[in-house]
């Protein structure tokens, strides 16, 4: 797909879809060969709009009665693929087509079900979804560590809540 065509598609889907009116995605960054190489290269927007995203993954690709991806897409994104081979997030954690993802609470010492499933991403960034409670959470830090120390501890406490 050529760059310009890219770069039309994300702007008319990306933020209008999502009814997220600060996001914005910028091609020259996320196709700048001097930028810092990450997955999120390009986009950005507010909490809420991270929130917003979060929820439609939720809803199985919806939001707000939009439907922005198709169920069967989601689904096929949140399936382990990896089996019981290990992963970054160690035992206890599959990895699915872009997220960690629950398969055994107990070896993975979490109160999220299996089936959770989520991703943290440096200085403290972290985000879960629980398809079996219907539970969006996002912990947002600007620390020197990935946000692990910080973030865990606020998700497990609120699955401690009950």
């Amino acid at each position: 797909m050529a760059h310009s065509e890219l770069t039309r598609k994300a702007r008319r889907r990306s933020a209008r879809d999502l009814a997220c009116p600060l996001a914005h995605f910028d091609p020259n960054r996320a196709f700048s060969p001097t930028a810092y190489n990450s997955g999120g290269g390009g986009m950005s927007g507010t909490i809420g709009d991270y929130a917003r995203f979060l929820q439609m993954l939720l809803d199985e690709g919806e939001l707000g009665g939009v439907r922005v991806l198709r169920a069967e897409t989601v689904r096929q994104m949140t399936q382990n693929a990896t089996g019981n081979m290990p992963t970054l997030r160690g035992p206890g954690w599959g990895f699915t087509l872009g997220f960690g993802i629950v398969t055994d609470l107990a070896a993975a010492k979490t109160r999220l079900p299996a089936g959770s499933y989520g991703w943290g991403g440096i200085y403290g960034t972290q985000f879960w979804i629980d398809p079996t409670n219907r539970v969006v959470g996002l912990v947002m830090t600007q620390t020197a560590i990935i946000g692990g120390p910080i973030a865990n501890p606020i998700r497990e406490a609120f699955y401690a809540a009950d």
